[in-house]
């Protein structure tokens, strides 16, 4: 044991400097299913300072950079401040029954779904065995190989301790907090799918109109990537409605009646018309002149049928 060191006058322990204090304990987190999301937090969690384990039933799973790592079958422990729960949505609920009845997880571990369309009903199980229980859901579309979160919003819930742990993986990876009512969660998650999956099934339609204008495929996804980047940016410095640009931010009917008969018995035309009317009232709040969005606004809501040449 080491001696405190004291004052030669006073007889008094003296403070110990800075640098021979000891060093307070890593959080630690056990991350059980290492896909996209499962991966991307527990490498974040690594990289700010977090003691991390994960576990996945597949050997094909790529490593993960500074965390200890476990494949087939679940751990007879799973031993951490905070168990993340990244299996598949379907499996959340037979997951924690598992945990709760095999008692892997002890009093004093919060444990987090992260799935943005289910509530915290789905760890009833550990709830009910005293664990607290909450969950965590980025708001980002996770890529193959990415693990930064940092600058992306992130849905919370649970019980008071849950979300005091869960602020601090927030405001340790970079994740912006939103509170989300449970009864309105289905609602935040379908915001999420329409504009992260939107945007690329609206990639999909565009491709497909620019082969119709003769464009191969493989070069029509390649250019359009600029312009939607370029799109998201005009979002995040001009934000809304003053990121609209184009011919209904212009009320310029005439090129929005060229489109629709370009447009006319194809697949994209009822995304365009939809899409449209709601840039109207986009534009309208832009200020806009009036009367060319009305003539827009009628194009729009009246069947199109294509122009003789």
């Amino acid at each position: 044991m080491t001696a405190r060191r004291v004052h030669p006058k006073t007889n008094e322990a003296r403070p110990r400097p800075p640098h021979l204090e000891r060093e307070r304990p890593r959080h630690t987190a056990f991350v059980l299913g290492a896909g996209r999301l499962g991966a991307a937090l527990a490498a974040s969690l690594a990289s700010a300072g977090w003691s991390v384990e994960t576990w996945t039933r597949s050997a094909r799973r790529a490593a993960i950079a500074g965390t200890r790592q476990h494949r087939g079958a679940l751990p007879a422990s799973v031993d951490a401040d905070l168990v993340l729960l990244t299996v598949p949505d379907r499996v959340i609920p037979a997951m924690a029954q598992l945990l709760a009845d095999s008692g892997r997880v002890s009093a004093g571990t919060v444990v987090a779904h992260c799935a943005g369309a289910i509530g915290l009903d789905a760890l009833e199980p550990l709830r009910a065995a005293g664990i607290d229980v909450g969950s965590i859901h980025p708001l980002a579309a996770v890529g193959k190989g990415s693990s930064d979160l940092a600058g992306h919003a992130a849905a919370l819930d649970g019980s008071p301790a849950a979300l005091r742990l869960l602020r601090r993986v927030a405001r340790d990876v970079g994740l912006a907090p939103l509170s989300i009512a449970p009864d309105r969660r289905i609602a935040y998650h379908a915001a999420a799918s329409l504009a992260a999956n939107g945007l690329v099934s609206l990639a999909d339609l565009a491709v497909e109109i620019l082969g119709v204008a003769g464009v191969p495929k493989d070069k029509a996804a390649d250019a359009l990537v600029p312009l939607l980047e370029s799109a998201v940016r005009g979002l995040a410095q001009r934000g809304l409605p003053g990121a609209l640009t184009g011919p209904v931010s212009r009320a310029d009917a005439p090129v929005v009646a060229a489109h629709l008969d370009a447009l006319a018995g194809t697949p994209a035309a009822e995304a365009y018309r939809l899409l449209a009317s709601r840039a109207v009232e986009i534009a309208r709040a832009q200020g806009a002149d009036p009367e060319g969005l009305e003539r827009i606004a009628a194009l729009l809501a009246r069947p199109h049928r294509r122009r003789k040449r």
